[in-house]
């Protein structure tokens, strides 16, 4: 059996947040019987984004905080960051204010950044069998077809094109945590009977999701 991953099946195996699907990841690859494959747009855009933007919200959020040192009377509702600031940087800002180390709370979530990224690469060096779809050979009018039914998610968009061109080659099984977007139905209503596209590619790949699994 061929697994196709989507990008959350390596975070979780990484991550250590205490989301079950981490654990639930690291005991299917502990008892791995299938084969993984990985799209080069996963491994050459998207995680590399990803672990990007995390770097980010981590200045982001420093910056903030050394801020307030420096202002302490400043409204913390008048920052320019703090009104531009996403979910992900609230919940770290939170971490930050009911944290007992606050001297090294950046310098540790740093340390544990740099640790994530080092389980990735193990991850892909030891579990990845296949690197797959090389990112200029995705199909363009797959990947806006599929676009128009992601809600304009362009990773999600690349990645579930490199899965439906794989399956062409060799029948994959796409896995992924993402029931909104990854759906039977998106799949055919992207690619409807007697288009131009589903001649192309005449059988959809299957799609499992880790919660089930």
């Amino acid at each position: 059996m061929r697994w196709f991953l989507d990008m959350c099946f390596i975070i979780y195996y990484a991550s250590e947040t205490n989301n079950p699907l981490e654990d639930k990841v690291r005991i299917l690859v502990e008892n791995k019987k299938e084969s993984y494959l990985v799209c080069f747009y996963i491994l050459d855009k998207n995680l590399p984004d990803w672990i990007k933007r995390n770097k980010d919200i981590i200045f982001q959020a420093k910056t903030i905080v050394e801020s307030e040192e420096k202002n302490p009377n400043l409204d913390q509702g008048s920052g320019i960051l703090l009104k531009k600031q996403n979910a992900q940087l609230k919940k770290l800002l939170n971490q930050y204010s009911i944290s007992n180390n606050k001297k090294d709370f950046f310098v540790n979530i740093k340390k544990r950044l740099i640790y994530l990224e080092g389980k990735i690469r193990f991850f892909i060096e030891k579990y990845v069998d296949k690197k797959v779809i090389p990112v200029e050979k995705i199909n363009p009018e797959l990947r806006s077809s599929l676009l128009t039914y992601l809600d304009n998610n362009i990773s999600d968009a690349n990645t579930i094109a490199s899965g439906v061109q794989e399956n062409k080659n060799n029948r994959v099984i796409l896995i992924t945590s993402d029931k909104q977007h990854w759906t039977k139905d998106n799949l055919e209503w992207a690619l409807p009977e007697h288009s131009q596209l589903r001649k192309e590619y005449p059988n959809l790949p299957e799609i499992k999701y880790v919660q089930e699994l």
